[in-house]
Order: C-alpha cells, then sequence, then structure tokens
C-alpha cells in the first residue's frame, strides 16, 4: 500500500520531494493515472498510436528530467488544463526540432500499454471529433474509475465486498433484480433501498473529492463534476444528489 494519500495534488507534492523512493512511485501513479487522456488526445489529433505513446512518454521524461511538476501551482487553477497545456508545448517543441521522441531511451522509462490504449481508443465514440474533447472524456473516466475502486477499496475493508459487486451497477444507472439481491444480502427491500443510497452517496462525495484535488482554490467542484459528466455524455448521472 502507498506511504502516502493518493490525491493528485499530493502526488504532486510527493513527486518533488526529497524522498527520491517516494517521488518515484509519486511521479508514476501521476503518469498511470493520467497518461491515456493524453495519448487519446493525439490520437484525435491525427497522430498514429506509437508516436502518441513516444510523445507522452518524452512529455514524462521531460517533466522528470526539468522537475517541471515543482513549478505547478494550485493557486492558478486545474492540473488537467496544466498538464494538457505542458503536452502541447511538448509536442510543439518536438515538431519544431524535427526530432523522435524515444520511448524510455537512457532515461528514465514509465512503462505505457499502448496496445491496451489503442484498444480503448478504438471503443471511443466516432462523434466526439474533437481532440479537447476527447481529452476530458476520458480524464472524466479516470476520475470516475479512481472514485469507485476508493469506494470498493471502502466496502471491502468494512467486510462488505459482496454488497459493493450487487449494488454496484445502480451506479452505472442499471436495475437490479432486487428480489434476487434481497435474496442475497438477506435484506429486506426498504433496506435494500437505503444500501443503494447510501452507496450512491458515498459515490458522490468520493468523485467530487477527486475532482477537487484537481482544482485550484475557489473554483467548485461540483460544477467541474458537472462538466466532466457533460464530456462522458451524462447530464444525469450518480454524482448527482
Amino acid at each position: 500500500m502507498s506511504p502516502f494519500p493518493t490525491t493528485r495534488w499530493t502526488l504532486i507534492s510527493h513527486s518533488t520531494g526529497d524522498n527520491l523512493d517516494e517521488a518515484r512511485e509519486a511521479f508514476g501513479e501521476l503518469c498511470g493515472a493520467y497518461w491515456y487522456p493524453l495519448f487519446a488526445y493525439l490520437r484525435r489529433k491525427g497522430e498514429p498510436a506509437d508516436r502518441a505513446a513516444d510523445l507522452v512518454q518524452g512529455l514524462f521524461v521531460s517533466l522528470l528530467e526539468r522537475e517541471s511538476l515543482g513549478t505547478v501551482d494550485r493557486e492558478r487553477g486545474k492540473f488537467r488544463t496544466w498538464l494538457i497545456t505542458a503536452l502541447r508545448n511538448h509536442a510543439s517543441n518536438v515538431r519544431d526540432h524535427e526530432r523522435a521522441v524515444k520511448r524510455g531511451g537512457g532515461a528514465a522509462h514509465f512503462p505505457l500499454d499502448v496496445e491496451d490504449a489503442e484498444g480503448r481508443y478504438s471503443r471511443e465514440p466516432a462523434d466526439v471529433t474533437d481532440p479537447q474533447a476527447l481529452f476530458d472524456r476520458a480524464w472524466a473516466e479516470e476520475v470516475l474509475r479512481q472514485a469507485l475502486d476508493r469506494v470498493r477499496d471502502e466496502y471491502r475493508d468494512r467486510g462488505r465486498a459482496s454488497t459493493f459487486e450487487l449494488l454496484s451497477p445502480t451506479l452505472e444507472g442499471e436495475e437490479l433484480d432486487r428480489e434476487g439481491v434481497c435474496h442475497a444480502l438477506r435484506l429486506s427491500p426498504v433496506a435494500l433501498r437505503v444500501a443503494i443510497h447510501r452507496l450512491r452517496g458515498r459515490y458522490r462525495e468520493q468523485v467530487l473529492a477527486e475532482v477537487a484535488d484537481t482544482l485550484g482554490p475557489g473554483e467548485e467542484p461540483g460544477r467541474e463534476a458537472a462538466l466532466l459528466m457533460e464530456a462522458l455524455g451524462q447530464p444525469e448521472s450518480p454524482v448527482r444528489p
């Protein structure tokens, strides 16, 4: 288990700290969490899969070598805005100097599953043609995934893993076989409604917490969450109260 809280801003802080092992782990977790939205953005810009992966890998290596994350200032706004701007600048520099960015090379390497990413990219909606819109969509999916993982871990740690697995489809708007779930969990219909309500409430809290941790001061996580849900085409989503 990670020795520090895995929120976005604490990861950024730890990735620029003096503890090299901790910094490496934090930086690697940031890269793992957000490399696909960057990859999808470049693919929609027309870059081939290998080229897009090279550019993202090169960005990460550049951020590490230049210690660029040390310049990120939460006071200036959203982390996703900073990150996509960093990618655009990096890609522009690569094109300007007409040099290929080799994955890893002789520098630090961060494993990127290009085959998996290309598979995800092939399933993206064809009508999302704007690279920025696709980046926002992929970012939103990552936020929801991390929030869902946190809730799953909470239920597991409380010995309620089966409750989570049986009720979690409701977080995506699916209908349950309520009679069957009541029997499996030994709940009354009323108790089942309460359990679903609590799960949805906890999920919403975790989504808003994930969103808030990528924003600057004074920015409203509820508004940002709504924008991300719109990016997913889900205006009526489980994160709404």
